[in-house]
């Protein structure tokens, strides 16, 4: 064997050997975080000037499936009333909160007033707190809630208007019929 290739065969098995060395291998299983539920409940109707404000308080149940302790969580709700990039989310209670495994927690904020109506989008979405700790897909994550806030009072239909339609088409259809036949 040659000089050269002595020398490639060691430097190989030397890079090899403290590869893995320095290696970390991890068989625990992480955090598996998800939201299992989420609730919003009307506590009260207010009428200010000519809007109707709706205060809600909004519940967020979140589920720790996997087998270690997470670091602590977030929730943040963006308020849709507003433009979520220049507003700052609210943040639910508990405002940090580290789940153990198995673990069910609920989030919730109070009373959040707003005169939307109709069908409204929540963004909830929940993420470390620490800065220093980066999120993957198994400590953050968001969820899209659709809110079904009612309005103002809906115009009743008259009943029995499409029946008397019916009937004056079959007269004039029957008057038809007697007339070319």
């Amino acid at each position: 064997m040659t000089y050269r290739q002595y020398c490639t065969l060691t430097l190989l098995f030397l890079c090899i050997s403290l590869s893995s060395l320095l290696a970390v291998s991890c068989s625990a299983q992480g955090s598996g975080i998800s939201i299992t539920n989420v609730n919003a409940m009307l506590l009260k109707t207010r009428t200010v000037g000519n809007r109707e404000i709706h205060y809600y308080k909004i519940m967020v149940t979140l589920h720790n499936s996997g087998s270690s302790k997470t670091v602590g969580l977030s929730v943040k709700f963006y308020d849709p009333e507003y433009n979520a990039s220049t507003t700052p989310p609210l943040v639910l209670s508990p405002a940090n909160y580290s789940l153990s495994p198995g673990e069910d927690k609920i989030f919730n904020i109070s009373e959040w007033p707003t005169p939307l109506i109709g069908d409204v989008p929540l963004n909830i979405s929940f993420s470390p707190s620490s800065p220093t700790v980066l999120s993957d897909d198994t400590n953050s994550g968001y969820y899209l809630y659709t809110l079904h806030i009612g309005g103002a009072a809906q115009k009743p239909s008259t009943p029995g208007f499409e029946v008397v339609i019916i009937l004056a088409a079959i007269l004039v259809i029957l008057a038809f019929r007697k007339r070319i036949g």
